[in-house]
């Protein structure tokens, strides 16, 4: 074997020991000049039987490569330059926005200086939700209600309020769980027991006393979500996308008293009220004797329950294009969807004021989907019940006529003429309704 060859040295057999026993090979191997370990000057390698000869220039080039790694990983991640610099940090931001302008406290967080300072406290005081190392309530408050209401991602979040990736979506998650919790105790009828007919009816000749038992409506709506890609297919709506379905109740302060979120898009109306109303663990809020709420053509007529007329025309739009009741069932169901559509300019307010909730992102799991549901009714019907001005409220109290199909609420049942009978519809609620047919069109109401 000769030593000047370069390739001289690889051309042996490591199992045969009498090719070691060659002190000029030997001495070739250990010449520093060609051959060189770069972690161990005992070319043997300690623990080694057998030494294993490797070429200068092959580990040359290795030790750069990883010199070069070990570089990269420094500057990624032991000498990261700070990103987050700016001096206007969101705890900068917040308090600015408690001292100017109103009108820009509702722009970032979609309700007043004084709901948003009282949201803060009551989340803190009776929800769980604790001041964090270096980020206030208010801040944790205003980042969950920014990234709701203005649909902001959570890169969007880093640069307003100069947090990191992991701080903003830490605190998202620990705001939402404190409104999930809220939303147990005010996601439900307010007063209970309820005292008496609400003054909507009771002061309006067009609905008392024929409707004094109404204590509010129930309809579902669809909004898009992202299920897991293997349940893609039960969650396809009518509009040929993945959404769930969510049946709510709301009484007429256009507060909501109930809601049921979670199920898939291709769920009937039908048998998620069923599933509801039959579960006691739902604790949904059953109405007392002579009480009942309002309900679609998609909903059976029973009791507790009273429903239009099906295969008459029945949607508010229908009648604003002209359409005349043709007969004494028309009447009633043009009275009756006049008074139902609360539940329909709720629906209105609530999705006006959180865009997310229209257009959920991609990237939530199932439960955070359905927890945002809950807590932005719980946000909702506490800016309600606090019975300051609020810019969305005020718009529909104002305009008491306004349907707000135009702003993207997809209700369940479709307009028009509509709607087969229940075979479990029964009498009793049929003479309730037979009862307030004959007056309206005895007292010629319109």
């Amino acid at each position: 074997m000769n030593g000047d060859d370069d390739s001289a040295g690889y051309n042996y057999d490591i199992y045969d020991e009498e090719e070691w026993n060659n002190e000029d090979e030997y001495e070739d191997w250990n010449n520093e000049d060609e051959y060189v370990d770069p972690y161990n000057e005992n070319e043997y390698g300690e623990g080694s039987s057998n030494p294993i000869p490797r070429h200068a220039s092959g580990w040359s080039r290795r030790r750069e490569a990883a010199e070069a790694i070990l570089n990269i990983h420094n500057e990624t991640y032991m000498n990261k330059e700070p990103c987050r610099t700016s001096a206007f940090t969101g705890a900068k931001w917040i308090a600015e926005l408690n001292v100017g302008h109103p009108k820009r406290m509702y722009q970032a967080f979609r309700m007043s200086k004084t709901n948003f300072l009282e949201l803060c406290e009551l989340l803190e005081s009776r929800y769980g939700l604790q001041e964090a190392e270096r980020i206030s309530v208010q801040e944790q408050v205003a980042i969950f209600l920014w990234i709701v209401g203005q649909r902001a991602n959570n890169r969007s979040a880093q640069e307003r309020f100069q947090r990191s990736g992991e701080t903003i979506s830490r605190r998202f998650h620990n705001v939402l769980d404190s409104l999930v919790a809220m939303a147990i105790e005010w996601v439900r009828p307010w007063p209970w027991p309820r005292e008496d007919v609400h003054k909507k009816i009771k002061d309006s000749k067009r609905y008392f006393p024929h409707f004094q038992g109404a204590i509010g409506a129930i309809d579902g709506t669809h909004i898009k979500c992202h299920p897991k890609p293997d349940e893609i297919a039960k969650w396809i709506g009518r509009k040929g996308y993945s959404t769930q379905n969510i049946m709510a109740a709301c009484d007429f302060d256009m507060c909501f008293t109930f809601v049921e979120s979670g199920w898939e898009g291709s769920a009937h109306d039908t048998r998620i009220f069923y599933a509801v109303i039959r579960d006691p663990t739902n604790n949904f809020p059953h109405p007392r004797e002579g009480e009942y709420y309002l309900v679609d053509a998609g909903y059976p007529n029973i009791q507790g329950f009273l429903a239009p007329y099906k295969g008459c025309t029945y949607h508010v739009p229908d009648w604003r294009r002209g359409a005349r009741a043709r007969n004494n069932f028309e009447m009633f169901n043009k009275i009756h969807s006049s008074l139902r559509c609360t539940i329909e300019r709720t629906f209105g307010v609530w999705k006006a004021r959180w865009p997310m909730i229209c257009d959920m992102p991609v990237g939530f799991s199932m439960e955070t989907q359905n927890g945002l549901v809950a807590a932005t009714m719980a946000i909702h019907n506490f800016i309600r019940r606090r019975n300051l001005p609020d810019i969305p409220f005020g718009f529909y109290d104002t305009r008491p006529e306004f349907m707000p199909y135009e702003r993207g609420v997809e209700t369940t049942a479709p307009n028009g003429v509509h709607g087969h009978t229940f075979e479990n519809d029964d009498g009793q609620m049929d003479n309730v309704r037979a009862q307030i047919r004959d007056h309206i069109v005895h007292n010629h109401i319109r």
